[in-house]
């Protein structure tokens, strides 16, 4: 089902929503090492070191998907500010305002580092 445009939100017990995260997916793996890479085996851990670093305290095989995002001054995801933080696009308010990275986890599993 493709999404759509509306100029209101439906109402009522039968709708959920959700954030659309509008970041960089990744994988962080802690096995002997603590790896950080996209979906297309890319490594993150020097473009996002402070996530990279917080991988490091998670219990041994560890396996979690999730979603690199960068927050606007709202605390809405601004997909701009991530492409910032790899340096891929200047950003006007980057000398004004520090830009954090956030990692969001969608699901968190136990498995053999080795098997990923």
């Amino acid at each position: 089902m493709e999404c759509a445009l509306v100029p209101k939100l439906p109402e009522g017990p039968q709708w959920t929503f959700e954030v659309k995260l509008d970041g960089y997916r990744a994988i962080g793996v802690k096995g002997r090492e603590t790896i950080l890479y996209s979906r297309k085996h890319k490594n993150f851990n020097k473009r996002f070191p402070r996530i990279a670093e917080a991988l490091g305290d998670l219990p041994a095989d560890t396996v979690i998907d999730g979603e690199v995002v960068a927050l606007d001054e709202s605390g809405r995801p601004d997909f701009h500010r991530v492409q910032h933080l790899l340096g891929e696009t200047p950003h006007a308010n980057a000398r004004v305002h520090r830009i954090d990275d956030i990692f969001v986890p969608f699901s968190v599993g136990a498995t053999p580092a080795s098997a990923v």
